[in-house]
């Protein structure tokens, strides 16, 4: 009788590549979206580096003995698309990746369970029912990962809170209260390692709110705001776009408007796109009605946002270029001084496309190796608006290659011509013929 064997670790891998962000960050995203979705309002996380442990608590509707049974199913999830912002049991699978063992303790009514769990081997990842050790006290679930690196990130409070922050901004936002009510009417709190992250309030940046209405409704169905910074970072720039407070993309090229400053940034929650996530919960469907759903409020939201971005544009007036468009007229500089001497340069870079910063390609790093594939372009990646790295296709770095040195060897000739360091054609001619016994 045969036997269908599985490679669990590439399974797993795999999972992981289908999220743009650091392993870590997927992990704590998503198992804090899964206690969003099970309704919590507290969430509590806990870093211990003596034991290397990071354990995850909320106060959310727990799980009854055969929801946590089918939990370790590697291949499968609870959650049908279109249902909640948190793909069921994901960040747990993936924390196998990095884990010892994964303890989680569930309570519901009036079960009370906990199993642990780890992967074994590539095609091994046993798990079994054990004594709840106690992570929860009522109602809720706790995870608790054993790391297998004493150094992860997940072991430290500053990263944790950077990651909850990031990802769960219109949380901590006032702005976002009345709208996000709707989904969480007692609010969410969250605290790392027994302290209370605040709450954040505007700073010094310009803020613009924007709002969206689509079909007849009296109320908005997408409500945000833009800022205009006098200097930001690389990668807080652009429009973020979440759905019930978790963010599913960043930046500009989702929205495919580039505009005039690099200064932007905002963000924008659209409650109705919950149901346009795809299975994994980090992108949205383009086809079908659920896709038409999400096409029809990425052309509002270019709408609302091309407007404020005209009128503060009308208003600035004489605003100094940004970074980015002088990086591009450097770049042209370069390139046109090069052009006599190496005029393949002209077109290696294309300015308009192929400038991006780190933290882009980071977040969109599959689509944008592809693009390296499909055009042959190198990838400039600037941090902080300067020119750090470049980024090229490895066929396409061997033909540059190829290129260099023939254009180097001709560069060589001439310059044997200019010092005078030739022979008349019929002397050379002569003495090839005579090496090679070649009649006349």
């Amino acid at each position: 009788m045969g036997e269908t064997r599985v490679d669990l670790q590439h399974l797993l891998e795999d999972l992981r590549d289908a999220y743009t962000g650091a392993l870590e960050e997927t992990i704590l995203t998503e198992v804090v979206a899964n206690a969003l979705d099970s309704g919590a309002v507290h969430i509590g996380l806990f870093t211990n580096r003596s034991d290397s442990t990071l354990t995850i608590l909320d106060d959310g509707r727990g799980m009854q003995r055969r929801e946590l049974a089918r939990y370790h199913d590697v291949a499968a999830s609870s959650k049908a698309r279109g249902e909640g912002i948190g793909s069921a049991g994901v960040g747990i699978k993936l924390g196998l990746l990095v884990s010892r063992e994964v303890v989680t303790e569930t309570r519901r009514g009036a079960t009370h369970v906990a199993t642990r769990w780890h992967l074994a081997s590539r095609h091994r990842a046993p798990w079994k029912w054990i004594t709840p050790p106690g992570l929860t006290d009522s109602r809720g679930t706790a995870v608790r990962l054993t790391l297998s690196n004493q150094l992860s990130p997940l072991l430290d409070p500053g990263y944790v809170e950077e990651a909850i922050r990031g990802h769960f901004a219109p949380l901590f936002d006032a702005a976002f209260d009345e709208f996000l009510g709707r989904k969480y009417p007692r609010g969410v709190s969250f605290r790392i390692d027994g302290q209370e992250l605040a709450r954040l309030h505007p700073g010094a940046a310009e803020r613009a709110p924007i709002s969206i209405r689509l079909g007849r409704r009296r109320t908005p169905s997408a409500a945000g705001f833009l800022e205009r910074h006098t200097f930001l970072e690389a990668e807080r720039q652009g429009l973020a776009i979440s759905t019930f407070g978790k963010i599913i993309k960043r930046g500009w090229d989702w929205l495919g408007i580039s505009p005039p400053t690099s200064h932007i940034s905002g963000l924008i929650e659209v409650p109705d796109l919950a149901a346009c996530l795809t299975l994994s919960k980090n992108d949205f469907i383009r086809t079908g009605t659920r896709g038409a759903t999400y096409l029809a409020y990425r052309k509002a939201i270019q709408e609302v946002v091309s407007q404020q971005l005209a009128a503060w544009g009308n208003a600035s007036g004489a605003e100094a270029r940004p970074r980015v468009e002088r990086l591009e007229r450097d770049l042209e500089r370069v390139l046109e001084d090069l052009a006599d001497d190496f005029p393949l340069l002209q077109s290696l870079v294309d300015l308009a496309n192929d400038i991006r910063s780190l933290s882009e390609f980071k977040r969109n790093t599959v689509d944008l190796l592809d693009r390296l594939r499909r055009t042959g372009h190198p990838l400039v990646l600037t941090i902080n608006g300067k020119a750090e790295l470049v980024v090229q296709d490895a066929g396409a770095y061997q033909a540059l290659l190829d290129r260099v040195e023939a254009i180097e060897g001709i560069q060589r000739g001439l310059a044997d011509v200019k010092a005078g360091r030739t022979r008349p054609a019929r002397q050379v001619f002569a003495r090839l013929r005579r090496k090679h016994g070649i009649p006349r």
